[in-house]
């Protein structure tokens, strides 16, 4: 088997696994959101020191600086949208929802840099939308679909995540990824400590801080941060080794991984995480998941 392939496959495991403790975490201890992007991004800065340590630090120019800030402002508002949809929905329905970003990196495909417009691409699109649609539905029919908070959040979400992946776009053409993570990993730390200055987030987060007695609750955030981070470097890895259209789509993979784990932990450990398990829902689900994966797949590959 090709190591390319196997590396792609880590970050799909690592992210499912992530998206199921985020569920925990504001489901069950850091019910703000506040709360949760603060702590989350806090605790990243610890990843600075290995960073610092196996890479060598530059200075870059006021204007990439200026783009990496971005970056990793845009990356905070969508972790909230994020955050804010896994609490009012099952994290199976809320994580595929975040393939809307890939159909935004197709948008900017054709209006930003002037590709054609390919007919297949809108059609695929419309049908992720439709999968997206059955996937939030309270029934196995799109017919009594009625909007929802939780698809503008994540609209919203993955919309920010592509901006986030197109600025790093940018800033590759002349430095390095880990140089664009190190910048921005310090960012969000500054970001995040800046919430402090406002009343309601403030007041948010020093309640979690006393409620929160639990240090392994911040030992298993932080391991979740972690994961994040092996997951990134380890799909740059991966991307190098291989194709990236294919090293793309094999992480779709993640949305499967993430409803196999959320029936396992309902059926064995329902006092940590449950989700609604009928045949009927599981059908929907499946069915949706598998629609979504399969058309943001053929854009990966053929996009």
């Amino acid at each position: 088997m090709e190591l390319w392939l196997v590396l792609a496959f880590i970050p799909a495991i690592f992210w499912w696994a992530v998206s199921i403790l985020y569920k925990i975490f504001v489901d069950r201890y850091l019910k703000s959101t506040y709360s949760f992007v603060f702590f989350s991004n806090i605790l990243s800065l610890g990843f600075l020191v290995i960073l610092f340590v196996f890479w060598d630090f530059e200075f870059i120019d006021l204007k990439y600086l200026f783009l990496v800030f971005l970056a990793s402002l845009v990356y905070i508002i969508a972790n909230f949208f994020y955050a804010e949809s896994l609490k009012l929905e099952e994290a199976s329905r809320v994580s595929p929802l975040l393939s809307f970003a890939t159909v935004f990196m197709v948008f900017y495909d054709m209006f930003i840099f002037n590709r054609d417009i390919n007919i297949l691409w809108l059609i695929w699109i419309v049908i992720i939308l439709l999968g997206s649609l059955l996937l939030l539905s309270n029934k196995f029919t799109l017919w009594v679909f009625r909007p929802r908070k939780i698809l503008l959040l994540m609209m919203i979400s993955s919309f920010l995540y592509s901006i986030n992946f197109l600025i790093s776009i940018v800033f590759l053409e002349k430095y390095s990824f880990y140089l664009f993570v190190t910048y921005q990993t310090l960012f969000q730390f500054l970001l995040c400590l800046c919430l402090l200055i406002f009343k309601k987030p403030r007041k948010k987060i020093f309640k979690s801080f006393r409620t929160i007695d639990r240090k392994w609750v911040y030992f298993w955030l932080g391991f979740t941060q972690f994961l994040d981070f092996a997951a990134l470097f380890v799909l740059q890895y991966a991307l190098i080794l291989g194709v990236s259209s294919y090293v793309l789509a094999v992480g779709e993979s993640q949305y499967l991984f993430i409803l196999i784990f959320s029936i396992m932990l309902t059926l064995f450990k329902p006092h940590i995480f449950k989700e609604k398990m009928t045949e009927k829902i599981l059908l929907r689900k499946s069915l949706s998941i598998i629609l979504i994966i399969y058309w943001v797949t053929l854009i990966h590959m053929y996009g």
